[in-house]
């Protein structure tokens, strides 16, 4: 399987943990010598919901999100979610963010006669991608990620009072729900003892209210 690494820039986004932007670019050449072609991915790797995997660093041992992809005319675009409820998601999530982790890799295959050698470049117009990964080092300068969406809330007591106003819980009851859902959003040291399904699921109910809170 082949590598492409791509960089890419993050601002904000409508939902918790996504992100969108070019996981390949056409018609410029990357730093490993290759050009892709517009409608170069004649085959995708697809979920049986339809999406493609997101890893990390193209390890199939860190399965991190999904994501869907479509044609355009500056290269294949995508939608990647993270999956939050990933430990290893959340810290790349929390990277996104920050700004630090700041580049996307495409692991794909060539098709018979999907390359041709022109000079000192490879043309690529039939390819079939496997996985779309983030990654630390780019190859290619130009495809980047145009958002990925921050938390709504700044601080743990921020996240205290959405949970008193919104759970309707008490205030004892969302001191201890906060301190227990904080390091989950944002992908802090959480206790290894704790049982974190009741929280997952509180947080999953009130996801559509974060939601409203976003837009």
């Amino acid at each position: 399987m082949n590598l492409l690494q791509i960089p890419f820039e993050s601002k904000t986004n409508d939902e918790p943990g996504t992100f969108e932007g070019l996981a390949a670019c056409y018609g410029s050449l990357d730093r490993g010598g290759d050009i892709i072609a517009p409608g170069a991915f004649k085959e995708i790797a697809l979920t049986r919901s339809g999406h493609v995997r997101l890893l990390a660093g193209h390890d199939q041992r860190e399965l991190v999100g999904k994501g869907r992809v479509a044609d355009s005319e500056a290269g294949l675009k995508i939608r990647g979610m993270l999956n939050m409820d990933i430990g290893k998601a959340r810290e790349c999530y929390s990277l996104l963010k920050d700004s630090v982790l700041d580049g996307l890799s495409i692991g794909y295959d060539v098709l018979p006669g999907g390359a041709e050698i022109k000079g000192s470049t490879r043309h690529l117009t039939g390819l079939k991608l496997w996985e779309i990964s983030l990654v630390t080092f780019p190859m290619h300068p130009g495809a980047r990620v145009s958002s990925v969406k921050s938390l709504p809330f700044s601080t743990i007591r921020e996240l205290e009072s959405f949970a008193r106003d919104v759970r309707q819980m008490s205030v004892r009851e969302a001191k201890k729900w906060a301190a227990t859902a904080w390091p989950l959003l944002t992908g802090g040291e959480a206790e290894p003892e704790q049982d974190y399904t009741g929280v997952i699921t509180g947080l999953r109910n009130f996801s559509n209210s974060l939601k409203g809170i976003l837009r």
